[in-house]
């Protein structure tokens, strides 16, 4: 990603009483990420509503210890980040980690030990199953260079065979 490159999307969410639009925003920067955002601490990620205005019951405390690469939102509205970190609010987080609407760590997305080098692309299926995709070459202790498939648990799914994987990144 080019330097200050600005990552955004919009998710709407539908239901019967009502309609919300959430955007997520995050900053990619090649020697930084962002550590405040509108005057407010926020470690790299931040939530903004549809007037743009900062979603404040989205904390993050401290946030990542690294750079955040990827942001994918899930229908229910669960985000999915993936990047160079290895914590979250310094907490174990190897490089993917899901939170909730408000910022909090989702226990029920287990990813064992996680990936032993970054992560750079994350994609979700319509069957909720996520490929990720980057530099690592071993994911929960399991070989598999550079992509992986997660069921929506965050366990591997051992139902794909990418073989011996990629012989380089996958971006």
């Amino acid at each position: 990603a080019a330097e200050n490159e600005i990552g955004q999307f919009w998710l709407e969410k539908h239901s019967t009483f009502a309609r919300s639009k959430i955007r997520i925003f995050w900053k990619i920067r090649k020697r930084a990420d962002f550590k405040h955002f509108n005057l407010k601490e926020y470690h790299g990620i931040a939530l903004l509503d549809s007037n743009g205005k900062l979603v404040e019951d989205f904390v993050v405390g401290v946030g990542f210890n690294g750079s955040v690469k990827k942001v994918v939102a899930q229908p229910d509205l669960k985000i999915i980040v993936g990047g160079l970190f290895t914590e979250y609010q310094d907490e174990s987080a190897n490089r993917i980690i899901r939170l909730d609407r408000v910022g909090s760590v989702d226990d029920s997305f287990d990813i064992g030990t996680g990936a032993n080098a970054a992560i750079y692309e994350i994609d979700l299926q319509a069957d909720g199953k996520i490929n990720l995709g980057g530099d690592f070459s071993v994911f929960n202790g399991l070989n598999k260079n550079a992509i992986v498939r997660l069921n929506t648990d965050g366990g591997v799914d051992p139902t794909i065979n990418f073989g011996t994987g990629a012989n380089g990144s996958v971006l």
